[in-house]
């Protein structure tokens, strides 16, 4: 529920093992999804011969992103995802508690929050649209290189190759899913 919401609201998919094989994500990884964890094949911003790339290589035909073309956004500020149909606000109590007491108004079947103590840094690239043709020029290699038995030798599908374009990063976070189905 919680990755669908955050998918869905324009933040990529939720990292449930952040500190995994792969290391720290970047932008220009690409990669794949698995358990949770991202794992790059490669990075798209950094030439060939980069240490990143010792282990496998790049793929055929191996274009460098033009880092002045990407158009990069980076900043800190608090942050609070949720659906919009989900009300914020803050009730006061009376019963002192030993831990956060947290209640959800909410419309619709499912819903997602996120809550960060304190603002994570969010750094994403702008230029869509070059992104988009760099893609379209180089996607089949990177699905040859992904499954090739000289390369990494998986079988992923179109659809498993991800590219990074942004990052929300952090170090304390909270998250609370809910569905109509599982409550009923």
């Amino acid at each position: 529920i919680y990755g669908e919401q955050l998918f869905w609201a324009g933040y990529g998919y939720p990292l449930w093992v952040p500190d995994g094989e792969g290391g720290e994500l970047f932008i220009g990884d690409v990669g794949w999804m698995r358990q949770g964890e991202f794992r790059p094949l490669f990075n798209s911003r950094e030439d060939t011969d980069d240490p990143i790339h010792f282990d496998k290589g790049v793929p055929q035909n191996f274009t460098v992103l033009d880092r002045l073309k990407l158009g990069r956004t980076s900043y800190q500020t608090p942050f609070c995802l949720r659906p919009e149909s989900m009300t914020r606000g803050v009730e006061r109590s009376e019963t002192v508690r030993e831990y956060p007491l947290f209640g959800f108004v909410t419309e619709g079947p499912s819903g997602a929050c996120l809550f960060l103590p304190c603002p994570p840094i969010t750094e994403s690239i702008t230029a869509g649209r070059y992104i988009k043709s760099y893609m379209r020029e180089n996607f089949s290699n990177w699905v040859e290189f992904a499954n090739a038995l000289d390369g990494w030798g998986l079988s992923l599908t179109d659809r498993d190759i991800l590219f990074i374009s942004g990052t929300t990063k952090t170090t304390h976070w909270k998250v609370a899913a809910w569905s109509e189905d599982i409550v009923k």
